[in-house]
């Protein structure tokens, strides 16, 4: 006797309802559907093919629309893909069941994997820059995937068989590195991966840990060519991004080979941008890797001062005496940009009233439009930080900033 499969009830009641309900509806059934990740893939739910292909045969653009952007089927959505126009293609490529799918809990069965390895190689390597923008920008994607953009340079690079031995030109590569910096599992790296992960049972390079990737990322800072067009780059990837360990790259020599080219050879309107972007990059690699010391602030290469402005912690007994009006008489309005940036002055008490103190020092003979820009800037940080890190202020006696301005407890 042959085995019949079956269904629950509750698949016969979904299937009935999504061929027979408003486009809003099942627009709304799609969204409410949410992104489960088990063993760094995407979950497919049971039935999601039965479903999705009722809808997918409804051919309404815009529940098409939706089902790019929440669909859970890979076969379906690969169908969607192929079927569709631009827009619809660009949205799928945010998906990551697009790539990864039929993976299922019970077991570790991936019949996608090959067919999807193909669509996204195609996307990578050929594909119009709307959806390999969406692809890179695609923060669900596997970290080794990501380790494969960063690999996609050039014939030198080896791959695995499933990934091919296809490779990208610079410029397209620049263009990859770029939609990366807007990836929110890029930018939100560094509070979001954990420090305890498992490098010490799989090692930096295993697959589902996501040191292999960034370490990658800041070995190009010690590789790449140092154009123009490479820092500009870099200084968007690496801003403020995790670091697996303080030991990736030679910061001295990543230091030296991040030197701004000489003058001769720019034009006069590219002189003081190429001076920005390359200092910007020098000051981005010395606060990430270098612990912060007095001895900064002695060094003539104001990179390095602009790098302990960014990182220092006023709580520490090594800067607890700092005088921070002298810093500011040293490198002025700089000190002012960088310590805005340092989050260890905004979680204490002691560096909100430093900073507090440096404002008014800084503005002390400037009553015009820059004194309030900078007391009302100052109030409008302090505010957003009590709602976002209510703990930063338990030593305010539990005031908030605008009992605390009733009071006088606050000023400018």
């Amino acid at each position: 006797m042959r085995k019949q499969k079956t269904r629950s009830p509750a698949t016969y009641y979904d299937a009935y309802f999504l061929s027979h309900c408003s486009e809003v509806k099942a627009i709304t059934w799609l969204s409410q559907r949410t992104l489960e990740i088990w063993n760094n893939r995407p979950v497919t739910p049971d039935d999601s093919h039965l479903l999705e292909y009722i809808l997918l045969r409804r051919n309404s653009a815009r529940i098409d629309l939706a089902l790019a952007k929440h669909g859970r089927s890979q076969t379906i959505l690969t169908r969607l893909y192929y079927r569709s126009k631009t827009s619809i293609k660009v949205v799928a490529c945010g998906n990551v069941s697009l790539f990864f799918g039929e993976t299922h809990k019970n077991n570790q069965f991936r019949s996608g994997l090959a067919a999807g390895m193909d669509l996204l190689r195609e996307i990578l390597f050929r594909g119009p820059l709307s959806e390999l923008r969406s692809l890179c920008e695609n923060n669900h994607l596997p970290h080794d995937i990501y380790s494969f953009f960063i690999d996609s340079l050039g014939p030198k690079v080896v791959m695995t068989p499933i990934y091919g031995e296809d490779y990208v030109n610079e410029d397209h590569y620049l263009y990859i590195l770029n939609f990366l910096s807007k990836n929110k599992y890029v930018i939100d790296s560094k509070k979001n991966i954990p420090r305890q992960y498992f490098r010490w049972q799989f090692g930096p390079d295993f697959g589902n840990c996501p040191d292999g990737f960034f370490n990658k990322v800041w070995e190009l800072v010690e590789t790449a060519p140092t154009t123009f067009k490479w820092a500009r780059v870099l200084l968007k990837l690496i801003d403020d991004i995790y670091i697996p360990h303080k030991g990736i790259i030679d910061v001295n020599k990543c230091l030296s080979r991040w030197q701004p080219p000489g003058e001769e050879y720019l034009q006069d309107g590219e002189i003081i941008n190429h001076k920005i972007v390359y200092e910007s990059i020098r000051y981005t690699i010395a606060s990430a890797f270098i612990t912060p010391s007095v001895e900064m602030l002695n060094q003539k290469d104001r990179a390095l001062r602009f790098a302990f402005y960014l990182s220092f912690d006023p709580m520490d007994k090594n800067f607890r005496n700092l005088n921070w009006q002298d810093l500011f008489d040293l490198d002025e309005d700089y000190v002012l940009y960088f310590m805005w940036r340092n989050m260890n002055i905004w979680k204490s008490k002691i560096g909100r009233e430093k900073m507090r103190l440096l404002i008014r020092h800084a503005t002390a003979f400037e009553k015009g439009d820059r004194f309030w820009s900078w007391r009302k800037s100052y109030f409008d940080k302090i505010e957003t930080l009590e709602s976002l890190h209510p703990d930063w202020f338990e030593d305010e006696n539990g005031k908030s900033l605008s009992q605390r301005m009733l009071l006088g407890d606050v000023a400018i």
